[in-house]
């Protein structure tokens, strides 16, 4: 049901005019109808698609691009840029990061 609740928060969100912007991070076309319904009913939020490394979303790209949306596609240097470092230190504990992360 995480698509079901996805769609329709983002289309409540719309209707109640709660917000300039939606950010949806999935390469799930299923989201489709929710960001057409968006588009609809609440024409001057601006819609940004975020794409997970390897998503196959032709329909959401090519949504996007036909409206004017912006999109992109997260890359593994965004990833490899987002990480803490390969240890931290919280209080008298130290984390460290496994070796199989990038």
């Amino acid at each position: 049901m995480t698509d079901v609740n996805i769609a329709v928060d983002i289309v409540k969100t719309a209707a109640l005019q709660k917000c300039e912007a939606i950010y949806l991070v999935s390469g799930d076309n299923d989201l489709l109808p929710a960001l057409k319904t968006v588009r609809e009913i609440s024409p001057g939020i601006r819609l940004r698609v975020v794409l997970p490394i390897n998503a196959q979303a032709k329909s959401l790209m090519d949504f996007c691009s036909a409206n004017n949306f912006k999109y992109m596609r997260i890359k593994k240097h965004h990833l490899a840029n987002a990480q803490f470092p390969d240890q931290v230190v919280i209080g008298n504990t130290t984390y460290t990061r496994p070796p199989h992360w990038i």
